[in-house]
């Protein structure tokens, strides 16, 4: 008797009916790759996307402050805008980072700068909206974030992707993180990987630019071993072959 996976749409066109109608329910894929291949653009429109079909969302920001991001959708046509404080929450742990001040009221203090912190800011973004997505863009500088060990306050980055991974499975929220590609190798603690890249491409008078996608690893899911070319066009990703 087969099961019945539930599934969570990426809205990414082309690409849920490869994933056998999208994500594992409840599940967490790496992104990974280098930077300018579409990491913020495939999280922005999985999000907003999300939202406006009745599924809200949480946005955590670890390098773009939110106005950045607000405008890249905007570039975009995705509606961000329209959804942000009623059915999208960002929280804001980048302009901190960058020594700015921190925007919108999830955002992180110098005083709650921490994985615990960071935790507790989702965890209010979640409940705020009802969310049932979540992207973590980048996951990269949570690894060097204080967290509370046996040991006392530490940086322990196995520690924190624990804790971290432990708490996205208790959230249900379906996750997307996103990473550099020599960082792949956090994918031990996700469901997924999804690997995006791009290449120079000798033309007939020009060096075209492609992009490219690879499922690398989906549990729950079967797909074709096939490496997936896609476009960023003016409504988002849209897979071409």
């Amino acid at each position: 008797m087969s099961i019945k996976v539930k599934r969570t749409r990426t809205f990414i066109s082309g690409l849920d009916g490869f994933l056998q109608g999208g994500l594992v329910k409840g599940s967490t894929t790496l992104i990974v790759g280098s930077p300018g291949c579409g990491k913020t653009v495939f999280c922005l429109q999985y999000i907003v996307r999300g939202a406006q079909n009745g599924q809200p969302g949480v946005y955590v920001s670890l390098e773009e402050p939110p106005d950045q991001l607000r405008f890249e959708a905007q570039t975009l046509n995705l509606g961000l805008e329209a959804q942000f404080g009623k059915t999208i929450e960002i929280v804001d742990a980048a302009t901190l980072r960058l020594g700015l001040s921190p925007q919108g009221r999830f955002a992180l203090s110098s005083e709650r700068f921490t994985l615990e912190g960071l935790i507790e800011a989702i965890q209010q973004a979640r409940d705020s909206v009802g969310a049932t997505r979540i992207v973590i863009d980048p996951v990269t500088p949570l690894l060097t974030l204080e967290t509370s060990t046996e040991k006392g306050v530490g940086s322990v980055a196995e520690e924190v992707v624990a804790r971290l991974g432990g708490f996205l499975q208790r959230s249900g929220m379906t996750c997307l993180m996103t990473a550099r590609e020599e960082e792949a190798r956090l994918g031990y603690i996700t469901q997924g990987i999804i690997g995006l890249e791009q290449r120079e491409v000798p033309g007939r008078e020009i060096v075209e630019l492609k992009r490219y996608l690879t499922v690398r690893k989906m549990r729950g899911t079967q797909c074709p071993e096939k490496i997936l070319q896609f476009r960023i066009t003016g409504n988002g990703i849209v897979l071409t072959e």
